[in-house]
């Protein structure tokens, strides 16, 4: 389960500065396939959010400024999703723009992307942006369940899997990370090989499996991206375990 909204903002964002005008702006917005975005001044500050609907209704010529929503509401990446929820619902609102402690955009978050985090089902966000990972260096797919439904979106291609566990009431956590020349076969063996059987019922013995895969043709740098992800990893095991240290007294 997601706890913070660093976890499940989209920090690759389409956005609008004032005085952009608003045929511009849905154009752009049906092209990427979002139905909303936030407004910023020139200093990246959101000032507020533009949605479809808005767009759609707003006359020949408008600028995005006379069809915006705001101000906008904003809260802070470090801020836990419950919060940001009641944020929401006080203001009766759907979208949320996450700000760094400058007040400039770092990213935006919607009701579902929340919801979804709360009850510990896998965040997506539209396919058109890359998802990027700033502590590794690399973009990845959108997380998917791993099961028989979902592996097939993969591609036959190389790259680096990436295997997750979490759920409702847990903390997501990597538990695998592994480079392969074709990521799709290998996905498909992990599900079915005789001889990972026990790993596999291993991993998935305290919570469900997800996966997400970075398309990498060089075989060097997927060594080095699954490298920084195994070390991410073990640095957030870590810190868990110091958690629970400090909380049962040790």
């Amino acid at each position: 389960m997601a706890v913070l909204l660093a976890e499940v903002m989209n920090r690759d964002v389409l956005s609008f500065e004032r005085g952009a005008p608003a045929r511009t702006a849905l154009e752009l917005m049906l092209a990427t396939g979002v139905t909303s975005a936030p407004v910023l001044d020139g200093r990246g500050h959101p000032v507020g959010v533009v949605s479809m609907r808005e767009l759609v209704r707003a006359p020949h010529g408008t600028l995005i400024d006379n069809v915006i929503s705001g101000p906008a509401i904003v809260a802070r990446a470090e801020s836990s999703l419950l919060d940001a929820a009641r944020l929401l619902d006080e203001a009766g609102l759907h979208h949320l723009v996450v700000v760094d402690p400058d007040g400039q955009m770092v990213g935006f978050t919607s009701t579902l992307d929340i919801l979804r985090g709360i009850i510990g089902a896998p965040v997506r966000h539209p396919d058109t942006f890359v998802h990027w990972e700033a502590e590794v260096g690399m973009a990845f797919s959108n997380d998917r369940a791993l099961d028989a439904e979902h592996v097939g979106v993969a591609p036959h291609a190389p790259g680096l899997i990436v295997l997750l566990r979490g759920g409702a009431g847990r903390p997501e956590r990597v538990v695998w990370a592994e480079t392969t020349p074709d990521l799709k076969r290998w996905l498909f063996d992990f599900l079915s090989a005789p001889e990972l059987k026990a790993e596999r019922e291993r991993l998935q013995a305290q919570a469900a499996l997800r996966y997400r895969y970075a398309e990498i043709a060089d075989p060097a740098t997927r060594e080095e991206i699954a490298y920084r992800v195994r070390a991410q990893a073990q640095l957030r095991m870590d810190r868990d375990a110091a958690v629970r240290t400090t909380r049962h007294g040790g």
